[in-house]
């Protein structure tokens, strides 16, 4: 059976590498990416470990990553020492639930992966990278991004045994704060974002999410709300809006609530009368501003 948008992962029990065993529901209330790795010496593997590891700061407080492996779990520790990764890592090796998820075997997409990711390989091996076993050569990685609910909202089955999710699409992923929304629009708020960006995955969530207003690819934000506002009836007065950036400003200076994280640039954090939360963009922030008002 292979995973799917909406659907909750139930199951996964697997020994970790230190020692404990690893049951899925004790992620729920945290945004996971759930990663399907190859065995323990894949050098394409093992990269992106290192790459994560070192930006693992980047996707926040309320976040968790779950490597499996198809391997024995000392084996598994030991290859994984090097790292110190700071998430969880278990080791499957029995093929269990890559087999339960249908997690591909491809000699052809193995082909494919050597030749698109000879970069890597040569990345990886001047970091002592090395492949140290014929097992699992063939199968192909899946990445699964689960929200705070247990939700899956992406499942992304590799086109070749290099390829993943982009870490900037993690990143964006483990931004979103979907729960502050869903509990704002139970208290009655009407909610909405408004992003100059224009990705698929952010629309997919918003529409997930039920959000009352949607404004992707807003050049001009308080030209759009502006707009809305005289659509809607609503006044200035009425809106509370949370920024970080320089192209928040003119919005944030006409609301009647503004706010920006902590991490916001300084131009955004002088907007008079701005709150400035304590949480970070990317690690609370949007809840933090949502307890203003509930």
């Amino acid at each position: 059976m292979k995973l799917a948008p909406g659907e909750k992962l139930s199951e996964i029990k697997l020994p970790s590498i230190e020692g404990s065993e690893f049951n899925i529901k004790k992620i729920k209330g945290k945004k996971t990416l759930l990663t399907f790795y190859r065995f323990a010496t894949c050098p394409f593997c093992n990269l992106r470990i290192h790459e994560i590891t070192k930006r693992y700061n980047e996707l926040g407080k309320n976040f968790e990553m779950i490597a499996i492996f198809n391997s024995s779990p000392d084996y598994l520790a030991k290859q994984m020492g090097k790292h110190n990764a700071p998430f969880t890592i278990l080791a499957d090796q029995n093929f269990e639930y890559f087999a339960k998820y249908e997690v591909e075997k491809s000699f052809l997409k193995f082909m494919i992966g050597s030749l698109v990711g000879f970069f890597r390989i040569l990345k990886a091996s001047l970091k002592g990278y090395f492949p140290m076993e014929l097992k699992g050569m063939t199968i192909v990685p899946v990445d699964v991004l689960i929200n705070e609910a247990g939700i899956i909202e992406k499942v992304y089955y590799g086109k070749n045994t290099t390829d993943h999710i982009s870490f900037d699409e993690i990143k964006k992923f483990s931004a979103y704060d979907g729960m502050a929304f869903q509990i704002l629009k139970e208290k009655g708020f009407k909610v909405g974002i408004i992003t100059s960006e224009e990705m698929k995955l952010n629309k997919r969530r918003v529409s997930k999410l039920k959000l009352d207003y949607d404004f992707h690819g807003a050049k001009d934000k308080l030209k759009i709300i502006k707009k809305f506002c005289l659509e809607n009836s609503y006044n200035f007065s009425e809106i509370a809006y949370i920024g970080d950036d320089i192209n928040c400003l003119d919005l944030l200076s006409k609301v009647g609530v503004a706010a920006c994280p902590s991490n916001a640039v300084n131009q955004i954090k002088s907007v008079p009368g701005i709150i400035q939360v304590d949480k970070k963009g990317g690690d609370g922030a949007f809840r933090e501003f949502s307890k203003l008002f509930i």
